[in-house]
């Protein structure tokens, strides 16, 4: 009798052992999957946030990119042919425009790069803000080389389209600082 009271015993403290270390194993699972899920949502709001930036700063670039863009192309316009002018003040006016302009489109474009965590973002980066040089270079005064409007436009539209693509890319697929 002895012998089945402590089989009994033995069982029922068992029995709570394991119940107890079930317990405990549950809610460990139970809390890692929940820190699992938190991390992710975490992740996804950093990205989702990121992806914001990301488009709020495109667009900027965008807009005094094409500033530029459509400034340069009016100088040269205005420098082959008079009628292209309001009046003589006209082409002053512009060029001082695209002084002012030019500024803003290389600061939006160093902001865009330097909130990229991809390193095709940054380099289509790096290559319009080649393109916005070399149409400022022919913007700037109202002497000097020429070159035709519609090679302004071409190149900063391709280029400006290349980085709408990759900020996409990059919102949609974003990676984390350093990696490539």
């Amino acid at each position: 009798m002895a012998v089945v009271g402590l089989a009994i015993g033995s069982a029922t403290i068992l029995g709570t052992v394991m119940a107890t270390v079930g317990g405990f194993v549950a809610e460990w699972r139970r809390t890692r999957h929940a820190s699992r899920q938190e991390r992710d949502q975490r992740v996804e709001r950093e990205q989702e946030a990121h992806q914001r930036e990301l488009q709020a700063s495109l667009a900027e670039v965008r807009l005094a990119v094409i500033k530029v863009s459509v400034g340069t192309q009016l100088v040269q316009d205005m420098r082959r042919t008079d009628a292209a002018r309001l009046d003589n003040r006209d082409l002053p006016d512009r060029i001082r425009r695209i002084r002012d302009d030019y500024p803003k489109a290389e600061a939006a474009l160093l902001g865009l790069w330097g909130i990229s965590h991809s390193e095709e973002t940054r380099e289509v980066v790096a290559s319009l803000l080649e393109e916005v040089a070399w149409a400022f270079q022919y913007g700037k005064s109202a002497g000097g080389a020429d070159v035709d409007p519609v090679e302004v436009d071409r190149r900063i539209k391709q280029r400006v389209q290349q980085l709408s693509i990759a900020v996409t890319a990059e919102g949609t697929c974003p990676q984390r600082p350093g990696e490539h």
